[in-house]
């Protein structure tokens, strides 16, 4: 519970969070839909590498936020508001569709932002998961090729801490972060510090 969310394609990823007796949890959960497949991604799992790169910037935090940042050319519809809907694994890699791009994104991937730690501390970290695609992964013997992992076309993260500029917001957890399309850039609103007197 407390964790956070996104989609991508088939998969859905569950980030952080705690468990019922309140441990923190610094690991993201993928389901694939289409496999009916869990993947436990974290610092500890030898095969985390293959799903996502960095995974030591994980930190076990509750009530943290994301939000999809990318061109609108990534995803398969559009509401009548303009908005996006099923982000596709197969365009988010492909070339910036620039006829529909209304702003410069310098830098696609989900952002996090915020939450709690074991403590109960609140945090202003700001991550960000870069999408690639999982090609095959291979090996040549005697001149011939073995394919170890057929699963081309799956997401791949790859975790960073973006370069800002001027004053972060303030630490706090339980609050939105939305990206404003039309303004171009991420809007954090509300939620709850503990420490601030």
């Amino acid at each position: 519970m407390y964790h956070c969310g996104f989609m991508i394609s088939n998969y859905l990823y569950a980030v952080g969070g705690q468990t019922a007796n309140g441990t923190c949890l610094a690991d993201i959960i993928r389901l694939d839909f289409s496999k009916k497949d869990v993947v436990e991604i974290s610092r500890k799992e030898k095969n985390s590498e293959e799903f996502c790169k960095n995974t030591k910037l994980l930190k076990a935090l509750t009530n943290q936020k994301c939000a999809p940042v990318f061109y609108l050319s990534r995803y398969r519809k559009m509401t009548e508001q303009g908005h996006g809907i099923d982000l596709c694994m197969d365009k988010v890699t492909d070339e910036i569709d620039w006829a529909t791009a209304e702003y410069l994104i310098k830098q696609e991937g989900i952002y996090f932002f915020g939450g709690r730690d074991a403590k109960g501390h609140s945090t202003n970290s700001l991550l960000l998961a870069k999408v690639s695609k999982v090609g095959p992964t291979s090996e040549s013997f005697n001149g011939k090729t073995a394919i170890f992992n057929n699963a081309i076309g799956e997401p791949k993260l790859t975790l960073y801490r973006p370069d800002t500029k001027g004053m972060r917001p303030s630490a706090r957890y339980m609050h939105t972060l939305e990206f404003y399309r039309s303004g171009n850039m991420l809007v954090i609103a509300g939620g709850r510090n503990d420490q601030v007197p």
